[in-house]
């Protein structure tokens, strides 16, 4: 499964496509987010109502346990673990995986193939304000200048390459 939305209101896409940890998080990265962060049992019941079967999520333990998108995990965000759905032995690297079915989380081979639940794309981070200060003492009334004054500031801007900046005079 994939996840849409934000951060704080994720919404999950499932990908029906066999795949193995890697690969759908790739595909995920490429076409969404990442592989699906599960920090709730909320998150976890909204993720698991879009399939019936054992799908990879973001989760996989190298020695830790970590979120595929870099986030820590702690096992007091999600109460349902299923025991490990085959022997791990000695494997260090595991990766997690998600049943509706019987409603649970668990770890399993990384290599497998299994269909995967992302997250979408964040939205566009907030716009940067900037406000700097000058005090500026002149015999010239400046009300006469100061469109000119923009004007040139706007175009030493855009040579340097920035655009998308909006100037404009507020006095004190």
């Amino acid at each position: 499964m994939c996840m849409a939305g934000t951060e704080l209101e994720p919404e999950f896409v499932f990908v029906n496509k066999k795949m193995s940890w890697s690969a759908a998080q790739k595909h995920c990265r490429e076409n969404f987010a990442d592989l699906a962060t599960v920090r709730n049992d909320t998150e976890n019941t909204k993720m698991k109502m879009l399939t019936t079967t054992w799908t990879w999520i973001g989760l996989f333990r190298d020695p830790n346990m970590y979120w595929s998108d870099g986030s820590g995990f702690t096992d007091l965000s999600v109460r349902d673990w299923a025991k490990s759905r085959e022997p791990l032995g000695s494997k260090t690297v595991i990766c997690g995986v998600a049943s509706v079915k019987n409603v649970q989380l668990s770890f399993t081979g990384c290599e497998k193939r299994l269909p995967f639940v992302c997250y979408s794309a964040p939205p566009p981070a907030p716009v940067k304000r900037q406000v700097v200060k000058l005090r500026i003492k002149s015999s010239v009334d400046l009300n006469a200048v100061k469109e000119e004054m923009l004007r040139k500031l706007q175009d030493k801007l855009e040579e340097k390459g920035v655009s998308g900046v909006t100037l404009k005079w507020r006095e004190a």
